[in-house]
C-alpha cells in the first residue's frame, strides 16, 4: 500500500535532509513517496538544490519546483495532485511535526473504515502567542462558517484517504484554503495525538502581517458572514436613527426646544462615513475574489520535476 507524504517547502534548505532521513527511517516498513514542493523559495536555489540532491539519493523522494510563489495551501494542492498513494499525509517542512508519528497515523486510519481523515492534535503545542491566537480565531470561524465540531482541532499535520483527496482536488478555486475544503468534503474527521517541537532553525514564514492576512483569507474565502454581520449592523443603526429622530421631533414640538449639537453632527457624519467605507471595503474583498475565480487559469505552474518515474509523469 503506497503512502504519500506532501510537504510544501519554503526556505527550508537546512531541514530537508533531516526530514527526508527521518521519514525514510519512520516508514521503513511502508511503501511511500515523499513529495517536496518548493514554493519558489527566495534563497538563491538552496532549497531546490537540497531537494534535488535528496531525490537523487532516494528513489522515494519526488521534487516539484514551482515557477512562482503561490502560498502554502496551493503548494499542498500541487502535491496532492501529484500524489499516488492510498493514504496521503500533509506536514510542514520545519521539523516541528515528527515524522515518527506517521506510522501511528497510518495504523489508526487503517483500523477505522468510518474515518476519512485524522488531524494531528499536539500534546504540547510550541507555537508563539500570536500564532496561537490566530489559530483559535480561525477555529472559531470554522465552527460558525463550516460547521466544524467544537472539539475538533484543525492543523496542517493530517492523513487522508484517497477518495477524500480526490474530492478536495475537485474544488478548482484559485485561492484554496485546505481547512474549509476538508470540512466541506467530509464530516468523518477526528483528532489523533501527535508530538510537537520548537523550531530548530530559522524563523516562521508567517510574520504577524502574514498571519493577519492568512486569517482574513480564511474568513473571506470560507464564509460571507462579515457581509451578513454588516447588513445586520446597518439595520440596527437605521432603527436607532429612527428612534433618535422621533425623540428630537417630540422634543421640538412638545417643548419647543431646538435640536443643537454641531459636535454631535460632525461625529455622526464621521462615524457613518467610516462605516460606509468599511462596508465598501468588505464588498471589495469579495468582488476581488470573484474576479480572481472568474478569470480562471492554473493555481500553480511547475518549472521542473525530479524523482518522477515514467508512469508518474
Amino acid at each position: 500500500m503506497l503512502v504519500s507524504i506532501v510537504v510544501p517547502c519554503y526556505n527550508s534548505s537546512v531541514t530537508i535532509k533531516e526530514l527526508c532521513e527521518r521519514v525514510d527511517k519512520a516508514l521503513i516498513d511502508h511503501q511511500y513517496e515523499l513529495i517536496l514542493v518548493n514554493d519558489y523559495s527566495p534563497d538563491n536555489g538552496k532549497t531546490w538544490n537540497e531537494i534535488v540532491v535528496n531525490a537523487e539519493n532516494n528513489n522515494n523522494i519526488i521534487g516539484i519546483d514551482l515557477q512562482k510563489n503561490v502560498g502554502q495551501f496551493a503548494s499542498i494542492m500541487c502535491g496532492l495532485n501529484a500524489s499516488k498513494g492510498s493514504f496521503i499525509i500533509t506536514m510542514d517542512d520545519d521539523l516541528q511535526q515528527h515524522p515518527e508519528d506517521i506510522p501511528a497515523m497510518i495504523s489508526s486510519i487503517q483500523n477505522r473504515e468510518d474515518i476519512d481523515c485524522y488531524i494531528g492534535k499536539y500534546k504540547n503545542k510550541k507555537h508563539g502567542i500570536i500564532r496561537n491566537i490566530g489559530s483559535k480565531l480561525v477555529s472559531k470561524m470554522y465552527e460558525i462558517s463550516a460547521q466544524k465540531p467544537k472539539n475538533l482541532k484543525m492543523g496542517s499535520f493530517r492523513i487522508m484517504r484517497r477518495k477524500l483527496v480526490n474530492s478536495i482536488l475537485e474544488h478548482k478555486t484559485k485561492k484554496p484554503i485546505i481547512g474549509p475544503l476538508l470540512l466541506q468534503s467530509t464530516s468523518r474527521i477526528e483528532n489523533i495525538e501527535v508530538n510537537h517541537s520548537r523550531r530548530k532553525n530559522g524563523t516562521s514564514g508567517y510574520n504577524p502581517l502574514k498571519l493577519i492576512t492568512a486569517t482574513l483569507d480564511n474568513l473571506f474565502d470560507s464564509t460571507t458572514l462579515p457581509i451578513r454581520i454588516f447588513s445586520l449592523m446597518g439595520i440596527a443603526i437605521s432603527l436607532l436613527s429612527i428612534v433618535v429622530g422621533i425623540k428630537y421631533l417630540l422634543n421640538y414640538y412638545l417643548y419647543g426646544g431646538l435640536v443643537q449639537g454641531f459636535t454631535t453632527t460632525v461625529l455622526l457624519i464621521t462615524f457613518f462615513g467610516g462605516m460606509t467605507l468599511f462596508g465598501l471595503g468588505l464588498i471589495g474583498q469579495y468582488i476581488d475574489r470573484i474576479v480572481i475565480e472568474v478569470k480562471g487559469g492554473p493555481i500553480w505552474a511547475e518549472r521542473e520535476r525530479v524523482g518522477f518515474n515514467d508512469d508518474k509523469k
